[in-house]
């Protein structure tokens, strides 16, 4: 009687490593025909996302690029912002910062502090059809009644 058990544990145990070799060795890459993402991405987020903030009237236009993973697990990526408006109508003026973001599974964190010492995060989460979903957010004092303008989807260029 034991033997058939053993047998029967030993086929279930072969037949579901076969089954998640399988999905692993067939999964179709993250990103469509004409996409930024290299074949060889290291991350579903690797590549250019682009999208706009819902700050002032007309928003900011912003684009996040997620480059190539280092040897300690962090990708370099650059974060774009134009010119606009804020909620409280200061101008806000166009830049760029490079900085480092990090791989967590179906999210990317990016973080970096401005010369005052105030932390500052862009948070990606997947989202089906190559778009993701950012949220901003700092350890600085917030302006505002509601987060939603702290939140947009940005899609892969």
């Amino acid at each position: 009687m034991y033997p058939k058990r053993i047998i029967f544990v030993l086929i279930f145990l072969l037949m579901s490593a076969t089954g998640f070799a399988a999905d692993v060795d067939n999964a179709k890459p993250a990103t469509a025909d004409g996409k930024s993402s290299p074949s060889d991405a290291a991350s579903y987020y690797q590549g250019v996302w682009v999208g706009k903030w819902p700050w002032g009237g007309q928003g900011v236009d912003i684009t996040i690029t997620v480059g190539k993973k280092n040897k300690d697990e962090l990708f370099g990526t650059t974060y774009t912002w134009g010119e606009g408006r804020n909620r409280t109508g200061g101008t806000i003026d166009a830049g760029s910062l490079k900085t480092w973001g990090k791989d967590q599974g179906d999210k990317f964190l990016i973080e970096w502090k401005n010369k005052q010492g105030v932390k500052f995060s862009i948070t990606l989460f997947k989202r089906p059809e190559d778009k993701v979903k950012a949220v901003y957010d700092t350890s600085g004092p917030f302006i505002g009644t509601d987060r939603s303008w702290l939140e947009t989807y940005l899609t892969r260029k």
